[in-house]
Order: C-alpha cells, then structure tokens, then sequence
C-alpha cells in the first residue's frame, strides 16, 4: 500500500481513520521513512514522488533540480524540517524553501550580534526589505538581479517619489548584503545579486555640498553664540558642536557619542578618539586637535569622564540639519549657491577637508584625516577649490613666453626678414654697380630673359630643375658651389651687378622672379621660381651687359 489513511480509535472506543493521507518512503540509507501528506489524495501521491526524486539525488550526490527546489519552498515548515533532518536536502536546500521574512528576521539578529548599532540595522534591513517587497519575492530562489534593477528604474524615474542614484545604491548594497550573508551562512551556494553593479553617482547628484569660507563660519559661530535654543539644543551646545565639526571633519553621529574620556590633552599633541562603535567604518579612530585643545579643556573640567559632551537625541533624530539652517538664515548666509551647492551639517565635513588641502597637506593625510577607504573618495568628494585657488595654482607654472630678439644680420641679408625692411610687403632688388634700389608694387616686365647666376653649379641646378632634362642628358660640372648665401642666391654685396629680389610677404628670396604676369606681391602663395632659359649661361662679361640692361629698364617700375 503506496498510500493510506491511518486507522486509530477514539475515546469512546470507535474506529477511525485519519482525515491526512500517508505514505511510506524507504530513504538513501534503506530505512523505511513514514511521513505525513495531505487531506487530498492526488496531491499527497505528489508528495511521494517528489520525496523519492530527493532520495535518487541524495543517493548519486546530486544536487536538486529546479522543480524540486520549487516543491521544498512549497511544502512548508514542517515538512522542510523532517527532510533537512533525514539529510535529503542540506541547509542551502532549506533555507531556499524559507520565506524570505524569516530569512530577515535571522539576518537582522546576526546583524545586531556583530555589534552594530540599532540604527544600523534597523536601516539594512528596512532596505533589503523595501526591495523584496517591491519586486514580490517570496522566497529566496525568486530574488533576481533583472527584477531587482528593473524595480529600483521604476523608483529613479517615478514622478511621485523618485530617488537618486546615491539613494539606489543604498537600497542596493542593503540586499546585496542580505544575500552575501546567505552565502557566508551556508543557506545558499550562490549569490544571486553578484553581478548587479552600483550606478555612477556623479551623473545624478541630487545634493551637492560646498564648503564654508572663513567670514561665513565666524558669522555662523557668532550668529550661533547669540541665538536662542533650537530643538531642544542650547545655543552654546549649538557652538561647541559646530567647532567640533569644523575642526576634526567627524559626523554627527560621532560628535554625539564623545565623552571627556575620548579626549588626551596632556600628550604631546592632542587627540581626540572616536570608539569603534560610533564610528562609520567600525574601527578606533583618533584625530589630532591641537587647535581647540583650550576651548576642550574647558568644556570637559569638572564633568563625569562618560557623561556624554553632546546630549541629547539631535543626532539620532538628524536635528543638526535643521538647526544649521537656522543659525545660517540668523548669521545672514546663503545656505545654497548660485551653483546650486547647499551648506548643511556635512557641509562642515567638507569644509574641514577643503581647508586641509588648501592648507597645503597630502591627499593621504587627508585621506587619513577623513578616515576614507580610498584616496579618490577624499578628493574627488570633499575636496573642493575655488576659481582663485587654481589661479594661485596656475601662477606657479613656469614662464614660457618668447622674447623678442634682433634676427641676425646674416639672415636678414638673405631676404627672409624683408617684412622689417619694407612692411608695405612690395618687391624691391638693389645694383650694386649703381647702388640703387627698385621698390614697386607691380613687378618689373622689361628685364632680360636671362639674367647671370653666381657660378656655373647654380645655373645647371637652374637649368635641370626648370627644363628637367633627362638624367642622361645632364653634364656634371667641376664648377666650385659659391660660398655664401643659399640655394645659389647671393646676398646684397656680395657680388657686384647680382641683383637681388625680397618678398615681405610670403618671406623667401629668389634671384630673379617670374614676370609672366603682372601683380601685386601679396598675392604670390608660392616661391617664385626662374622663367626656363633661352639661351646657354652667359660669361662673365656678357652678365654685366645684362645687368646693366636690368637697370635701365627698371624706369618703368612704380
């Protein structure tokens, strides 16, 4: 008999038969098992199949398929606990067929047995909470990364209640915590938000602080001492808090928790030490105060070494927020900026470590003073410069401006500086045979096709360049190169009857230019090269003909 009521007797002596359905399983240890189905037959036959498959995988140390670990989350409290005791399922098994509120439940009292603050935990839980809720998730084998990113899309662009992407990482990271402390408890083998990435915060920021000047913060000191008490928290308690902060960068939440044992002023440098408990990343952290070591010394005498400096609910109830406000409207300060940066009480953290680096410390000492895990949190976060602080920046680097020189006079014999000579731009060529000077703004049309080169060398370098002949064709000369100007262009004087041409403009020199048509000189974009040759080189005589030609036909010049 696969199936079957149990048969009992009352107290009155009759028989019956139980209203469950029962059914006997023989397990992987060959022990017969009998356990408890349902009032309906069909589904209790259900159950029996189910078990039997658990018993298959338990014999060949496989691990649950996905319908069975459907089946366990379904069967209930009872019957999970009957087969994690008979070893047919282990605890990740189990705890996948929990409901996920129970699962909270453990989560929050592992929470709050590592030490953390009831706030803490309240604030984790309430979190991960708020997410499971929101995507409907049941059990844990429902939580899904994709219905996870989905929901918290669905909060940023609600138009009722949006939040930030600061906002939805927290939500986040309280449910990734959750199921990183399923895995670390051995409840489930895989975490399955590992792959959901936090969203880059510095594309929304929703609430960008700015530091306080130095005139701001005695206007707010000042407006602060002369005040009346605000929630609950004297004017004078309202001072002393905003020193504090101020000077050391803590929070709140540490402010609050000091007693005059968290302070040594008898040391060589002063401190102030922050417990583990209070602080945010859960380590002793100790700050120096040489600055307000006086003011402290004061506050403390004659006060109990664990009587809280601060007292009162201000900070639990973020009271600091809002007292802030009020002292900043008394002292007459803009609380936001025209570019939209707000000052509240973290924005006195801010201004601690903006001061700090200005002050010209390192960013790990800065890092260390804001007791950051990374240096680009400290920086990138709470170090903020004005305009005038990287105009100071920019005036220490180094003065590359060119001075002005006088060119040499060799350089400027050769025509590349004609713009000093003549800064009117126009053309001009000088005869040393006459010592005259031609200037124009046309170029002359009545020169000689062939006006003589210095040597032999420059005129077949002409000649190849212009006619380009072939190679064959070329006869190498002996002739020696001239020694002095360049790219056999003689510079003024140093050969009588050569003359020489200068273009302001485009700033090259040439020995005689092309005069195919005529035009003002600033309109040549390219060096002006020689016409072709009509003739061979003339000798040395018939070039002093041509050059005399050159000057009397420069009559025509304007």
């Amino acid at each position: 008999m696969s199936i079957f009521r149990q048969k009992y007797k009352d107290r009155s002596g009759k028989p019956r038969e139980s209203k469950c359905w029962y059914f006997d399983v023989t397990d992987h240890l060959e022990t017969r098992r009998r356990f408890k189905g349902l009032a309906d037959k069909r589904l209790t036959e259900g159950w029996k199949r189910e078990i039997e498959r658990l018993v298959e995988y338990r014999k060949s140390n496989e691990s649950p398929r996905a319908d069975s670990l459907r089946w366990i989350e379904s069967a209930g409290k009872e019957m999970q606990a009957r087969l994690l005791g008979l070893g047919l399922i282990d605890a990740a098994d189990h705890a996948r067929g929990m409901p996920l509120a129970t699962l909270l439940d453990d989560f929050r009292s592992a929470l709050s047995a590592r030490d953390s603050t009831e706030e803490h935990v309240n604030l984790v839980v309430w979190r991960a909470r708020a997410v499971i809720d929101g995507c409907g998730f049941v059990f844990f084998s429902d939580v899904n990364s994709e219905k996870v990113e989905r929901y918290l899309a669905d909060r940023r662009n609600s138009k009722l209640d949006s939040i930030g992407r600061q906002t939805s990482n927290f939500y986040l990271a309280s449910l990734k915590q959750f199921c990183g402390w399923m895995v670390k408890s051995g409840r489930t083998p895989s975490n399955p938000l590992a792959g959901a990435d936090r969203l880059n915060v510095a594309e929304d920021v929703r609430r960008e602080r700015r530091e306080l000047s130095e005139a701001e913060l005695r206007k707010l000191l000042d407006a602060t001492l002369a005040g009346p008490a605000r929630l609950g928290v004297p004017a004078l308690q309202r001072y002393r808090i905003y020193r504090v902060a101020v000077a050391t960068g803590l929070r709140a939440s540490e402010i609050a928790s000091l007693t005059p044992r968290s302070f040594d002023l008898d040391s060589a440098v002063p401190t102030i030490t922050v417990d583990a408990k209070a602080s945010k990343r859960r380590s002793r952290d100790t700050l120096p105060i040489p600055h307000i070591a006086d003011e402290v010394a004061e506050w403390i005498a004659g006060m109990a070494p664990t009587a809280r400096l601060f007292p009162g609910p201000w900070a639990k109830h973020k009271y600091g927020g809002r007292f802030i406000r009020a002292d900043l409207k008394a002292a007459g300060v803009e609380q936001t900026d025209d570019q939209g940066r707000v000052a509240d009480f973290h924005a006195l953290r801010h201004t601690c470590l903006s001061q700090l680096g200005r002050s010209g410390a390192s960013p790990k000492v800065m890092q260390l003073y804001a007791r950051h895990s990374t240096v680009e949190l400290t920086i990138g976060r709470y170090g903020h410069a004005s305009l005038s602080d990287m105009a100071g920046a920019a005036r220490m680097l180094p003065d590359l401006s060119p001075t002005r020189q006088t060119q040499p006079e060799a350089l400027r014999a050769t025509g590349t500086d004609a713009r000093d000579d003549h800064p009117d731009g126009r053309l001009s060529f000088t005869d040393a045979s006459t010592g005259g000077t031609h200037r124009g703004s046309q170029l002359c049309t009545n020169l000689p096709d062939v006006l003589p080169m210095s040597g032999d060398l420059g005129g077949a370098a002409h000649e190849s360049r212009t006619r380009k002949e072939p190679e064959k064709q070329r006869k190498p000369t002996n002739s020696r190169r001239p020694s002095s100007g360049e790219g056999e262009i003689r510079t003024r004087g140093t050969r009588k009857g050569t003359p020489v041409f200068e273009t302001g403009t485009i700033g090259h020199s040439v020995t005689s230019p092309n005069v195919s048509q005529r035009g003002s000189p600033s309109s040549i974009s390219r060096p002006i090269l020689w016409p072709t040759p009509r003739r061979p080189h003339s000798t040395s005589s018939d070039g002093r003909a041509a050059t005399a030609a050159a000057s009397s036909a420069c009559s025509v010049c304007v």
